[in-house]
């Protein structure tokens, strides 16, 4: 019998995150103590059991992680599983060691000291087993000490296709395409939401790949796209984010679809639908971009949202 060997390819990093990104998760925050006894914590949903008897679970951290330094070094950690009303809880603990996070977040010391937090669906206390190599990660395995889950059937909160989600309103998959433009090859995310404008992701490159992708918002206009309007220059500061982004070799623009009717005037001033933002650039494996031009407000809305915003340019697109 002739056995068979398929020929093994390697995987762009984007096509196994949108797969694995199609398979919905709970969200947890992961904490300890930092070599002065202050809390740290992240917002992590590669986590699992992994055994019962022995009781273990596992949690995964990128080497850099400020939170995977302070388990290594107190030798225990705590799993917290987030409920839906932790949106906010979530995409704090989701910016890369901001000690901001903590301000007003009721916790207590649990067995171990680390922290819990009282109105988690269910926390699970562990000491630190042993770390083992998982590529650009590490993987904490943790022998289960404490083990309890809240009263109640409050509704878990989710992660799904790179955004969070609840039970009753995961957000849709996104629509993908091939974009050729005079620029080389780009191509298409798009994403909705109910209530809320379409945002596309014109990418070029992997993105996810870069450490600080730059990463450009644009708000529609038809007056300064579509007709060439001298009441403004969208159509040039579109064309200068897509320059920088080809001469960078990877990058996103993010680009809403206008509400309004050119007599309604440009559309640069009025809101950027960050939420959808955020899902497109974490289905994409963009956490710490480098923004460039974008609309006011913006930046805030994203750090808030969870991600790790670097300002580049600051007027608006």
């Amino acid at each position: 019998m002739t056995e068979f060997t398929p020929e093994l390819r390697p995987v762009p990093a984007r096509d196994l995150r949108a797969a694995m990104g199609a398979f919905a998760t709970g969200v947890t925050v992961v904490t300890s103590l930092d070599a002065t006894g202050a809390p740290v914590g992240t917002t992590a949903n590669a986590v699992t059991s992994l055994s019962l008897d022995p009781p273990l679970v596992l949690a995964c951290f990128g080497r850099s992680s400020r939170t995977l330094a302070a388990l290594r070094r107190h030798g225990a950690f705590a799993i917290n599983v987030l409920g839906a009303h932790h949106r906010e809880l979530s995409a704090a603990f989701a910016r890369s060691g901001d000690p901001a996070a903590w301000d007003g977040v009721r916790h207590e010391p649990g067995a171990t000291g680390s922290p819990r937090l009282p109105d988690a669906l269910a926390t699970v206390e562990c000491v630190l087993e042993r770390l083992v190599d998982g590529g650009d990660h590490e993987i904490a395995i943790g022998r289960v000490v404490g083990a309890d889950v809240a009263a109640g059937d409050r509704e878990p909160l989710l992660f799904f296709r790179g955004a969070h989600a609840r039970l009753a309103d995961a957000p849709p998959a996104a629509v993908e395409c091939a974009l050729p433009t005079r620029r080389g090859g780009f191509r298409a995310v798009a994403l909705s939401r109910a209530g809320g404008p379409i945002t596309v992701a014109l990418v070029h490159g992997d993105p996810g790949a870069v450490r600080h992708p730059l990463v450009a918002a644009h708000p529609g206009c038809l007056l300064g796209e579509a007709f060439g309007s001298t009441l403004c220059d969208c159509r040039a500061a579109l064309d200068r984010s897509f320059d920088a982004i080809v001469a960078e070799g990877a990058g996103v623009v993010l680009y809403a679809k206008p509400e309004a009717s050119p007599a309604e005037g440009c559309a640069a001033t009025r809101p950027f639908d960050a939420a959808t933002a955020t899902g497109l650039l974490r289905r994409l494996g963009v956490s710490a971009p480098r923004l460039g031009a974008h609309p006011p407000g913006l930046a805030a809305e994203l750090q808030r949202l969870g991600i790790e915003v670097h300002v580049e340019l600051r007027e608006a697109a």
